[in-house]
This record gives structure tokens, C-alpha cells and sequence, in this order.
């Protein structure tokens, strides 16, 4: 996540950059390798992780085997039902008087 920043003097003299972005940079002037992309995630099912791979990731992210079938049901607290035994279900809330607000830069939203 970016760093929040409320004053605009401060993010103009560049606190509005994460360290990660500020090393990157660097390290792309200095023409080395400095990141590696990590493709394995551990968290999510795989139908999540392909949603979400192909969405922001360029298709790169795996399931790792020991997740990829993962679904709530699975847990021993929560039972079994029509949402706990699907690993993604989209809803569409449109016309239902939800609003959506835009981040500041608006790559965030929000209802």
C-alpha cells in the first residue's frame, strides 16, 4: 500500500513513495537486479488466485498445491453452505443505493 500522506509539500518532496519504490529506482539506474517476483502464493484458492493473477499480475501467480482446492467449508469453524463451497462469488450490487467513492489518485475504491 502506499504511503498515506497529507500534507502536499510532503509528497511533492517525495514522501508520498514507499522505500520499496525509491530502492527500485535506484537500483534500475544502476542497471542491477534488485527484485524478483515472487509467483507461488500460499493463501488463496486457485480460482481467486487466477482471477486475480490475470487481473493484476499478467496471468504470473500459482496456486501453491497445498491451497489451490482450499474453500471455506474446508475450515472446522464455518459450515458448509451454497457461499462456503464456492471459492469465489461476485455480487453484483448495482442499483441496490450502494455508493462508490474513488481514493485520492482514484486507484482505490471503496463502497
Amino acid at each position: 500500500l502506499p504511503p498515506v500522506v497529507s500534507s502536499e509539500q510532503a509528497a511533492r518532496e517525495g514522501l508520498g513513495r514507499t522505500i520499496f519504490e525509491v530502492l527500485m529506482d535506484k537500483f534500475e539506474e544502476l542497471k542491477s537486479p534488485a527484485a524478483h517476483m515472487l509467483t507461488t502464493q500460499y493463501r488463496m484458492n486457485e480460482t481467486i488466485c487466477k482471477w486475480s493473477s490475470n487481473e493484476l499480475y499478467g496471468g504470473r501467480l500459482v496456486a501453491a498445491p497445498e491451497v489451490k482446492s482450499r474453500l471455506l467449508k474446508d475450515l472446522e469453524h464455518v459450515s458448509e453452505s451454497e457461499e462456503t463451497s464456492e471459492a469465489m462469488v461476485l455480487i453484483d450490487t448495482a442499483g441496490c443505493g450502494y455508493t462508490e467513492d474513488e481514493g485520492v489518485k482514484g486507484e482505490s475504491r471503496s463502497n
